[in-house]
């Protein structure tokens, strides 16, 4: 298997977010930490030293968990990060995949690793900046795109780490979802022991939960709460206009299409693969860039074929189609867009 192109840059590429909401956890009444829109971690000690970053757009705040035992058997799990993660070209989900020397990693779009647990370290394959992972010693880290703040407790129920706090918006309104990091979860919320992600609550609603006989609740504060930056665009049904419509912020740069019904953009029709395409926004260099996925069924930009290992820069206008279905791919250009010369 060759190193896919990596057509986002991944380090330079990823802005500075613009939202400042905060969150609030308590423990009881009493207030014992804030965390930023990026996330926090609930914890009994500081997680700083056990984050693995990866400066890259399609790396989710947090995107995996990797857990090494006294032994060195190296597992590695997804924590529900949004644009997944395979090992050796295989998804993985909730349940721990077991890491074995020369085993390939891909983190998100574009991000590749090879394991190499002779020299206890994750390799990067997609050049720099993405550094190497030292994986050395035992226990667990984190992947993460950015560096979690860590909301310390003081419960003998709570795990190293426990869970993750995961902010997020849709639709100008922001949610929270927390995630609980144990095979044998102690964390009950609404009732139910957790089991993996909750549902999303918005941020005006306290997230109530219980570890062991403590009670805990993420509130939302709206000091210096502004929005994120977003940009949208179009792909036009070539046969009914139907238009379908593409949003892209900071936190999800991607879009995905396909047949599958978590698919982003959702086109029902049999020859369109279940995970068929992915349209990323680079808000460093305002570009758009479309890859194939699909191993089996084609896709065509301007009537040429996409091979899967070469993302392409889509402009105005541009025609794409997947399988027999085709689309116009369109978006509001700036000023200087319309000034450059063609």
């Amino acid at each position: 298997m060759t190193t896919k192109d990596r057509t986002t840059k991944p380090s330079t590429t990823v802005p500075t977010p613009v939202m400042t909401a905060q969150y609030i956890v308590k423990a009881g009444s009493q207030e014992i930490g804030r965390i930023n829109e990026k996330g926090g971690i609930l914890a009994r000690s500081d997680f700083a030293a056990r984050q693995l970053i990866i400066l890259h757009e399609s790396i989710s705040r947090p995107h995996a968990l990797l857990y090494r035992d006294a032994r060195g058997r190296t597992t590695l799990t997804d924590v529900a990060s949004y644009y997944g993660t395979e090992v050796n070209q295989r998804p993985i989900d909730n349940d721990s995949t077991r890491l074995r020397h020369g085993d390939r990693i891909f983190f998100g779009n574009f991000v590749e690793y090879e394991v190499d647990l002779n020299k206890d370290k994750l390799i990067s394959l997609s050049g720099k900046p993405i550094s190497d992972l030292d994986i050395s010693g035992s226990g667990q880290w984190l992947i993460t795109r950015d560096q979690l703040d860590t909301i310390l407790v003081d419960n003998p129920q709570v795990a190293d780490p426990h869970l993750v706090i995961k902010p997020g918006a849709s639709n100008g309104e922001s949610l929270i979802r927390v995630r609980d990091l144990n095979r044998d979860s102690t964390t009950i919320i609404d009732g139910i022991r957790l089991n993996g992600e909750s549902n999303p609550y918005t941020g005006n609603s306290p997230v109530q939960f219980q570890i062991g006989v403590e009670s805990y609740s993420i509130l939302e504060s709206n000091t210096n709460k502004s929005n994120a930056k977003s940009i949208r665009a179009n792909l036009k049904d070539s046969k009914s206009e139907e238009i379908l419509f593409l949003e892209f912020t900071e936190d999800y740069p991607m879009q995905t299409i396909g047949r599958g019904k978590t698919r982003d953009v959702i086109i029902p029709d049999p020859g369109v693969s279940r995970d068929h395409a992915a349209i990323t926004y680079s808000f460093y260099d305002q570009k758009f860039v479309i890859q194939n996925k699909s191993k089996t069924s084609s896709t065509l930009v301007n009537g040429h074929p996409l091979p899967r290992e070469a993302p392409r820069i889509l402009s105005n206008y541009t025609r794409i189609q997947f399988d027999t279905q085709e689309f116009t791919f369109s978006y509001h250009q700036s000023r200087r867009e319309k000034q450059s010369p063609s």
